[in-house]
């Protein structure tokens, strides 16, 4: 395979990063227009934003757009997300930690999107080390040696590469739907109380005959998370904010998650297989038989709302044990478990569908990105 060999800049017809409205303007923020953060940059396709900013907003700050079919890479950041490469299905204005790139004709924009996504330890290893967060300058990028073959080629290597990204996209599709639907089913049993039989329940001052108040401590237990051990590519290790590395020991296995401190206290989370719980979370153990319920029980109770601390919020296991929750009839209680096992079941199944397909993925980036496999 032949490749044209250049610097980055002379296939790019643009390269830019942006900025961030100003958080005490209310007014800057509840629109309607895509903002990025780098933190986003962890999904590899994205076509929305967590946060939406208005006209005003991008009128009074140095925020840019990044259009559709744009690469951008976050570009700071001490943990996992600097040199993280995302591609966008949609326009959206970036923050000052985002670079946005786009390609001029002889360079395929998903093409560019895979070479860079496979260079993460290069770029990171190239980070300018004078910051105390470390960053990727748009001067380096500018100058990152790269090389290209001709269009023809550049659509096959992409045609391949896609199609398990578009496998995993519709799975993750999938597990979204799941997700929504035993979301849903919690609601309407426990929320709106359509529970199978509800018909010909009785109903006391709008709560039905039969469900009883207790502490949350009556159906769970809480335990502290503990510091992580050395690191290695095993079990997935969960912290407040979800997976944060991989370790060799595990200490949990069927794991609910509750974020313990700072920015994700009181976020929950579910890990099937054998994992490592962190010392800023907390996992809760079923005295109830019922797993599944509740998980969707914490779920579905703002936990982040009931945190405590006056600086850095916090959630402790005797504030846990202590809420009090409105307990259904153990069988209602069964029979949603059952439902709800099933649509996590479903889910972890497509996971790791997923992870085969990225690992199948990442073992022929390089060696297309190389020319070493021949298409």
């Amino acid at each position: 395979m032949e490749f044209t060999y250049c610097k980055l800049i002379d296939v790019l017809s643009d390269i830019h990063s942006g900025g961030t409205p100003s958080t005490e303007e209310s007014s800057y923020w509840g629109g309607n227009i895509k903002w990025l953060s780098s933190g986003e940059t962890s999904q590899r396709f994205i076509s929305d934003t967590v946060n939406k900013i208005t006209e005003e907003g991008v009128k009074n700050s140095s925020t840019k757009l990044a259009k559709k079919n744009n690469i951008v890479m976050a570009c700071a950041g001490q943990g996992k997300t600097r040199g993280q490469t995302s591609y966008l299905l949609d326009d959206m204005y970036i923050n000052q930690s985002v670079i946005a790139l786009g390609t001029k004709t002889s360079v395929l924009p998903l093409y560019l999107f895979y070479d860079l996504s496979s260079r993460y330890e290069e770029l990171r290893g190239g980070s300018d080390a004078s910051s105390t967060r470390g960053s990727i300058t748009t001067t380096a990028l500018k100058n990152l040696p790269f090389k290209y073959p001709d269009l023809s080629i550049q659509q096959s290597i992409v045609d391949i590469l896609f199609g398990y990204d578009s496998l995993i996209e519709a799975n993750n599709c999938r597990i979204e739907l799941l997700e929504q639907a035993a979301q849903e089913l919690y609601k309407e049993w426990f929320v709106r109380f359509r529970f199978p039989g509800y018909e010909n329940t009785k109903f006391e001052n709008g709560l039905p005959e039969g469900w009883k108040c207790c502490r949350l401590g009556k159906i769970m237990s809480f335990g502290a998370g503990k510091t992580r051990p050395e690191s290695g590519e095993t079990y997935p290790v969960y912290g407040g904010n979800g997976i944060l590395d991989y370790c060799n020991y595990y200490n949990n296995e069927n794991a609910i998650v509750i974020g313990r401190v700072g920015a994700y206290c009181g976020t929950v989370y579910y890990e099937p297989d054998k994992c490592w719980i962190s010392d800023n979370a907390l996992f809760a153990e079923s005295k109830n038989n019922a797993h599944f319920y509740n998980y969707y029980l914490l779920k579905n109770m703002n936990l982040n709302a009931r945190q405590v601390g006056t600086g850095q919020p916090l959630i402790t296991q005797g504030l846990l044990n202590k809420i009090k929750i409105l307990l259904p009839p153990e069988p209602v209680v069964k029979k949603f478990n059952e439902i709800s096992s099933e649509l996590l079941k479903q889910q972890n199944a497509l996971r790791k569908q997923n992870t085969n397909l990225a690992a199948q993925r990442d073992m022929l980036l390089p060696r297309l990105m190389s020319g070493k496999l021949e298409v």
